[in-house]
Order: C-alpha cells, then sequence, then structure tokens
C-alpha cells in the first residue's frame, strides 16, 4: 500500500514502473474508483498543503517502482533550483485540475447528466 485514506502525510509518489488501483473506503468496503501506472503522481495534495488526510488509498497491482517525494525536504532543496520549483508545481497543478475535471464529470454522470443551476 502506497497511500492509505485518512493517513496524515505529506509526501508525495511518482509511479516509475508497475500499476496501482486508488481505493476510497466507502461504509468500511473498498471501492476502486481509478488506476494508475508509469507516470502517476500520488499524494500530491499533501505535498502541496502541508499534513493533511489522505482522500484515497493507493495500492500497487503489480510489483511498483516509485519515488517518495517528501514536501519540506523537497521545497528545501528547490529553493535553489527555482526554475525546477516552477515546474513542478505547474505540474501538480495540472494534475490537481485534471483530477478536478474527472471528479466533476463522474459526479454529474452520477447524476444523470443533470446539473444544479444555482445562482452566485
Amino acid at each position: 500500500m502506497l497511500l492509505k485514506q485518512g493517513e496524515l502525510s505529506s509526501g508525495m509518489y511518482v509511479v516509475l514502473k508497475g500499476t496501482v488501483e486508488i481505493l476510497i473506503d466507502r461504509e468500511g468496503e473498498a471501492l476502486r474508483i481509478d488506476t494508475g501506472g508509469p507516470g502517476g503522481v500520488y499524494g500530491e495534495i499533501g505535498f502541496s498543503g502541508g499534513d493533511v488526510a489522505r482522500t484515497a488509498s493507493v495500492r500497487a497491482t503489480s510489483l511498483v517502482t516509485a519515488v517518495r517525494l517528501d514536501a519540506s525536504r523537497t521545497q528545501r532543496g528547490l529553493r535553489f533550483y527555482p526554475g525546477i520549483a516552477i515546474r513542478l508545481y505547474r505540474n501538480i497543478s495540472t494534475v490537481l485540475g485534471s483530477r478536478l475535471r474527472d471528479s466533476h464529470q463522474r459526479l454529474l454522470r452520477a447524476r444523470g447528466g443533470r446539473q444544479e443551476r444555482r445562482s452566485l
């Protein structure tokens, strides 16, 4: 298990080899919501925002090679390499945006394609 839902952590993982499944706990039952493989990034919310509870579990479904990035160590090292820091955080933003869009689409499908209309 790379990540366990509910654990506090600021580490992020990048999968280099192998496959994983993303699970959420639904009333004591593990519900698979996605799968991933090489290039997949997991734990980016904790990495970006400090010690926060994991929103899902990530479990290897094959032999996995992954790199763990600790937020505080990485941030200390990146102060000497601002160009790399910019690219890293831009990529994390892209991952977060993509996952937010995917979640929104799943929510719409679960509602039968209906959007609630609310005035701001």
